[in-house]
């Protein structure tokens, strides 16, 4: 494809007999990339260069059915990357990360009568890799970006019918995280280490039942997290880096709880017209970067921020499915959410080589209303046009430790969103054709810097052979070429054109 990209892949996979089944399968990708890096923005010297792309994955996996109460599956995946990050001065390979992750899961699950349930343990190891140089007044440094990432956790989620219009689900959720990263200077002895670790407990359970001749369905659920962050390091040695210092506050111990509940029902007028309105309250909490790490990341300069809360969102939804000749499908929705100590990267007073200084804060109230409107026109199983709408107000209603921001749209939340689509199967190709249109977006804190609007087109070509053994495919993406700024910094690769073969037996 464009930039001379090309990805085979290949897939084997069966079952061996009633009992045994097994998979795998892997992929390689690669490509030339581009520099997005538009002309305007280019520095002299000019060290910015294309984002080239490497990467590949292995995944294998092995089944056996005992008996209908006992299923177990077993996976396997390894993947590894090397990512330009799109500029080079002197390292050889220009600046660049690397992912290698090694993830395997069991999975247990079975039946019997009216219980189902399904029990999942995984463990996933990390490797994180980048290169980072810089120039500054003609002194050259760099570091490189090292860190070990661990994530194990257990799944159980379990359903009893009750009845043939009421269920019960429940599950419960254990997760551990933990980082142990640093950056490391090349051309000095100065180190910026970082750890901490993250777990998590979740229990929920939820009610559906459903009445009058099935025509109204309820559902009342809640959910229960704990989530406790602890053995966090934070340190910065070497006079290169004594700037760090000064954010580098103390990593103490936290743990936080949250009820969330959930309330929905469905109405059913009639045989093609629905509605429904439901309420939940979503909770989140910080991820281990913005808890414990300071350093470069890709919004450029980031600190930590040891006392940042979890965040609460809490949602109102309220929309209709109307389906109207047979043929034609809407479906109308409005919603309204308040995020209280909303999480937000936000530019501190600070900068850093010239870039502002971000943190993740919890900003105290966010108002975020829309309306969507989806839309289905099938003419005839082999003819689809689609169609889909939004308009969106995300705003910073109370920050109490900025005010200044308090009005502010989100960043990077267009407030209009359109896009279309055409599927046509038929005897001699099949053709599909996508539009996107979005709006500008506010690309800074004081929404005075912005992207433009864009609008893109899509094209899918795509024909069978030998009885659907062979698939010949072409896909444009960006096909009038319409390359457009994607941040505040980079721009789009504009037409992207891809061919793909692929053989099925």
């Amino acid at each position: 494809g464009t930039y001379h990209t090309y990805k085979p892949e290949l897939y084997l996979g069966g079952r061996i007999n009633d009992k045994l089944t097994y998979s795998l399968s892997g992929f390689y990708q690669g490509s030339d990339g581009y520099n997005n890096i538009p002309d305007t923005l280019r520095t002299d010297p000019d060290y910015s260069i294309a984002r080239y792309l490497k990467e590949g994955s292995i995944s294998a996996s092995i089944g056996y059915s005992f008996h209908d109460l006992l299923n177990i599956e077993w996976q396997y995946d390894f993947y590894k990357d090397k990512r330009s990050e799109g500029e080079k001065i002197q390292a050889p390979d220009g600046e660049y990360r690397n992912f290698l992750t090694h993830f395997s899961r069991v999975r247990m699950s079975g039946s019997k009568d009216k219980w189902h349930y399904d029990l999942g343990l995984y463990f996933q190891r990390e490797h994180y890799f980048r290169i980072d140089e810089r120039m500054s007044k003609g002194v050259y440094s760099r570091f490189d970006v090292r860190s070990d990432r661990d994530d194990i956790g257990a799944i159980f989620n379990t359903n009893y019918v009750l009845s043939s219009s009421q269920q019960i689900t429940g599950g419960i959720e254990l997760k551990q995280g933990k980082v142990d990263g640093g950056d490391y200077y090349q051309t000095s002895d100065d180190q910026v280490t970082n750890k901490g670790s993250l777990r998590s407990l979740s229990v929920y359970l939820q009610d559906e039942i459903a009445l009058f001749d099935e025509k109204l369905k309820l559902i009342a659920g809640v959910r229960i997290d704990q989530v406790q962050f602890y053995n966090g390091e934070y340190l910065a040695t070497g006079a290169g880096v004594d700037y760090w210092e000064q954010y580098s506050p103390d990593l103490v111990n936290h743990t936080w709880h949250a009820v969330s509940p959930r309330l929905a029902a469905r109405y059913s007028i009639s045989e093609n017209i629905s509605t429904y309105a439901s309420y939940s309250r979503g909770f989140r909490a910080s991820i281990l970067d913005d808890l414990c790490r300071s350093g470069w990341m890709g919004v450029g300069p980031k600190i930590a921020n040891p006392q940042l809360g979890p965040e609460y969102l809490d949602n109102l939804e309220l929309g209709m499915n109307i389906r109207l000749f047979q043929i034609l499908t809407l479906e109308p929705t409005i919603y309204h959410s308040i995020g209280n100590d909303f999480l937000y990267y936000v530019a501190t007073p600070d900068s850093l080589f010239g870039r502002p200084v971000y943190r993740r804060e919890n900003v105290t109230r966010v108002n975020i209303t829309g309306i969507e409107m989806d839309a289905r026109f099938q003419l005839h199983a082999n003819f689809l046009l689609r169609a889909s709408y939004t308009w969106n107000q995300s705003e910073i209603d109370v920050f109490e430790e900025s005010p200044e921001l308090a009005g502010k749209q989100l960043k990077f939340t267009p407030a209009n969103r359109a896009s279309a689509g055409l599927l046509w199967l038929n005897k001699y190709v099949n053709l599909g054709f996508n539009l996107l249109y979005k709006d500008t977006q506010f690309t800074d804190d004081l929404n005075t810097r912005s992207i433009n609007r864009y609008a893109t087109a899509d094209l899918q070509l795509s024909r069978d052979f030998i009885t659907d053994h062979l698939l010949i495919s072409l896909a444009v993406q960006d096909l009038f070429d319409n390359e457009h700024m994607e941040t505040s910094e980079y721009i789009s690769p504009g037409r992207l054109v891809h061919g793909r073969i692929s053989v099925k037996f």
